[in-house]
């Protein structure tokens, strides 16, 4: 009787463990700013839901910035409704919002799972000219949003070129959590 018990006892202490340690999906977000000095000046989440973090040149001023760069991650709710064309499009109407038709878009690479793209907006009432690279990418779980935008009024090639491969670069890792019950 001894050793039946001893084997519960032992077997309900690796079940405890097992279930303590259940392994579970999630996505996260690899994308860098590189070994430029960057600030982030504001963070806005609601758990479970979305997070944006935005980030300003060190030096430029949170009213009167030169350059910034904005990460969302927006949690799925309803898989299949989503699409990197339908989220450009909610984007596109957030930016227009104020002013339609001051803005022109041009998409510079798409698949089925993400979509790079740049815009330039004209200025409109008390929003200054802004060019923009963009890139919406749609993983299992999350929708992620990096954008970088500049007030500069001439964007250089290399400028341009520099943050189109920059963004380009942001992709979706599956990562391992461990849940606990």
């Amino acid at each position: 009787m001894v050793n039946i018990q001893h084997y519960l006892l032992i077997l309900s202490f690796i079940l405890l463990v097992a279930c303590a340690a259940i392994q579970t999906e999630h996505e996260a977000l690899n994308f860098s700013l590189g070994k430029e000095k960057w600030v982030a000046v504001s963070i806005d989440e609601i758990k479970n839901k979305y997070l944006i973090i935005n980030f300003i040149r060190e030096g430029d001023e949170i009213n009167e910035w030169l350059e910034t760069v904005s990460i969302t991650n927006h949690k799925i709710i309803k898989t299949n409704l989503h699409s990197p064309e339908k989220e450009l499009l909610k984007f596109k109407q957030g930016v227009e919002k104020k002013c339609p038709g001051a803005t022109s878009w041009f998409v510079i690479e798409k698949n089925k799972s993400s979509i790079v793209f740049e815009w330039k907006t004209k200025p409109c009432l008390d929003t200054h000219s802004l060019y923009g690279v963009g890139k919406i990418i749609i993983g299992k779980y999350d929708i992620f949003q990096v954008i970088y935008a500049t007030r500069e009024l001439l964007v250089l090639p290399s400028m341009r070129i520099k943050w189109i491969k920059k963004i380009s670069s942001a992709k979706i890792e599956k990562q391992l959590k461990q849940k606990k019950h």
